[in-house]
């Protein structure tokens, strides 16, 4: 099975980070960053503008995006098939975030991430993001993508 490239952009104002809930399609009552997967001819930071204008309404500049996380999930027998995801923060946007049909935007202090409703992967690394760190991150899913077998995580050397 191929290996889908995605993106995630976490919208970050002091100690809050933004977050949309997904209200259908895959990962619907999940809490997320916003994001999607990459087309073809488009860099993952292209891809990470795109989808943070179509889900949030907001525009952010290449330049004003911060590479904290490269995330491989396999996802076993999984509906979505293993995913190779780059997570972007960026504090420097145009526009206020707004709700679209499939996802509805909300603003978290660090301390208030509700990480029991997120994907079970998410407290392994998205912490040590919002504590200023880069990590590179490895979760192997159960075979319907509900429970973690097992995780690495390690801090990121340099920048890609």
């Amino acid at each position: 099975m191929a290996v889908t490239e995605a993106t995630l952009v976490y919208l970050i104002d002091r100690e809050r980070v933004c977050l949309g809930y997904k209200t259908r399609g895959f990962g619907a009552g999940k809490w997320n960053g916003f994001g999607g997967k990459v087309e073809d001819g488009e860099t993952r930071e292209e891809t990470a503008v795109r989808e943070l204008q179509e889900e949030t309404g907001v525009s952010v500049s290449l330049r004003d995006l911060d590479y904290v996380a490269e995330l491989y999930f396999h996802n076993g027998a999984g509906e979505a098939g293993d995913m190779h995801v780059h997570a972007f923060f960026t504090g420097q946007w145009d526009g206020e975030p707004r709700e679209i049909e499939k996802m509805r935007p909300q603003w978290f202090g660090f301390g208030e991430v509700p990480y029991a409703d997120m994907w079970p992967s998410d407290p392994h690394w998205f912490p040590r993001v919002l504590k200023g760190e880069r990590v590179r991150c490895a979760v192997w899913f159960d075979a319907r993508g509900e429970r973690v077998l097992r995780h690495q995580v390690a801090r990121m050397q340099g920048t890609n």
